[in-house]
């Protein structure tokens, strides 16, 4: 099958001709980093919830006693919620601006550091 031909998936599930030249195409490339940043409403309200169980198990593999976490690539905060409902301090680190706003405004009355970055590559 020629280069052109291949298909892949891409991250909402639907499949299209990979570009040409060898380069297969993931969903994940630097283009597509803030892709969810402008359907942040749409994205926190279809985006399903973790296992508890999984919490659980971060939160007892962590051994801390400090009560404090570090969430890279925060989004809308689907992840953020049990550690705040379990006492901890969070920073949230986001480089979309739409997510930032929307995770800020989400926890304004919770223990959270909203911190936004630029990544330049």
């Amino acid at each position: 099958m020629a280069d052109s031909e291949r298909r892949v998936e891409t991250l909402d599930g639907r499949t299209r001709k990979a570009k040409a030249m060898g380069r297969i195409r993931t969903g994940w490339e630097r283009e597509n980093r803030t892709h969810f940043d402008d359907i942040v409403a749409n994205y926190d309200k279809v985006r399903w919830e973790y296992p508890t169980e999984l919490y659980a198990d971060i939160m007892n593999y962590s051994q801390t006693e400090s009560k404090t976490a570090v969430e890279i690539g925060a989004g809308t905060g689907k992840a953020t919620v049990p550690f705040l409902d379990s006492g901890y301090d969070v920073t949230a680190i986001e480089m979309g601006a739409n997510m930032a706003a929307f995770i800020k405004d989400k926890f304004k009355d919770n223990r959270l550091c909203i911190c936004r970055v630029k990544v330049v590559l």
